[in-house]
């Protein structure tokens, strides 16, 4: 089961690693040091991994069959109980009705898909909070958005950082990367 020492990978933050002018390799070596450094296993969403995760790309395969970063079952989540399934399904909906002001009238969240609704970042902030996943790596700026919103209202104890935020965080750290690959890492290139 997911907890505290997990950290969430959100689709665009993975695929704007990808696009930096590291090869493989070097890639790979930064991404376990930032993790090492962090003290967090990184995990992609299932729906995630269904749904955006872009599979066919080399990097992203490689990234993953080397256990850099792990994909996350369903079972992970909910441990496959029933009233644990229920109850995310539940605060799913509740925390889209939340951020968008209307309710999500679907039977089933867990493979329920439609562009543009920033599905992903509420599937990694609602197993935050039953999972008590502590932080979200994510260069989309809905998982903050949303995480303002939520915490009007509920106990949001988890950060979002995108990839500079990721790099101030860890920079000078025992282990970290040396600061020209961290601000190679922050930056995408052209």
């Amino acid at each position: 089961m997911l907890d505290s020492s997990y950290a969430l990978v959100d689709n665009d933050f993975l695929s704007h690693a990808l696009e930096t002018r590291f090869d493989s390799e070097k890639l790979c070596s930064i991404l376990q040091a930032i993790f090492d450094v962090l003290d967090k296993q990184p995990v992609v969403h299932p729906w995630l991994a269904t749904y955006e995760l872009i599979t066919d790309n080399g990097l992203v395969l490689k990234v993953i069959s080397e256990n850099i970063i792990q994909l996350a079952s369903w079972e992970d989540i909910h441990a496959n109980q029933e009233e644990q399934k229920t109850y995310y399904a539940i605060l799913f909906k509740e925390l889209y009705k939340k951020v968008y002001g209307i309710s999500l009238s679907v039977p089933d969240v867990f493979t329920y898909s439609v562009k543009r609704q920033s599905l992903g970042e509420l599937h990694n902030i609602t197993t935050c909070m039953i999972c008590g996943c502590n932080l979200i790596l994510s260069d989309d700026s809905d998982s903050k958005r949303f995480k303002r919103i939520i915490s009007q209202t509920a106990v949001c104890d988890f950060v979002v950082y995108n990839r500079e935020e990721l790099v101030e965080r860890i920079r000078g750290l025992e282990g970290a990367p040396k600061r020209s690959d961290l601000k190679a890492f922050s930056h995408v290139a052209h």
